[in-house]
């Protein structure tokens, strides 16, 4: 029985180094860094994310139809003691205050990365993919009553300069 209780201590013992081993960091979303674009909503809709830097990454996107930008997005992924987060802004900062919305990630496996919010209707579930060379992200959740998803399937762009 001690032989027993010795074994089950040390495959507990190792269970619990491999599983904090496995503690998703930011740097491990640095596949999402870059440009990146796909059409949607009668236009282009481009979101760019740098490289991590102090545990921080940094996203804004925006839609440009005819000549025009008509929306904007501005996101930060964040790690704290309590995991990683992402904080997103929709809308220009010139619109009027704004106030950061948090998404934590919910999951992660090395090619996908989940961020919920459940308090939050639209989006609840924020998806980014790593495709190959591209990303895919679909954003679902609550829009007037009915389950709603959007897909963006982003194809890496050169950056203008």
């Amino acid at each position: 029985m001690r032989k027993l209780s010795t074994v089950l201590l040390m495959v507990g013992a190792a269970l619990s180094v491999a599983g904090s081993s496995q503690k998703t960091k930011v740097e491990d979303l640095n596949w999402m860094a870059g440009a990146w674009s796909c059409p949607m909503w009668g236009g282009t809709f481009e979101e760019y994310w740098t490289p991590v830097a102090g545990e921080t990454m940094q996203g804004c996107g925006r839609l440009v139809a005819n000549g025009k930008t008509s929306f904007m997005e501005f996101m930060s992924i964040e790690s704290d003691a309590s995991g990683i987060t992402m904080y997103m802004m929709l809308n220009a900062p010139s619109k009027g205050e704004k106030k950061p919305v948090p998404f934590k990630l919910a999951s992660y496996n090395g090619k996908s990365a989940i961020f919920e919010n459940a308090k939050n209707d639209f989006p609840s579930k924020i998806v980014y993919v790593k495709d190959g060379t591209g990303m895919s992200c679909y954003i679902e959740g609550m829009q007037n009553g009915k389950k709603s998803k959007e897909d963006f399937a982003f194809k890496r762009m050169a950056m203008g300069g």
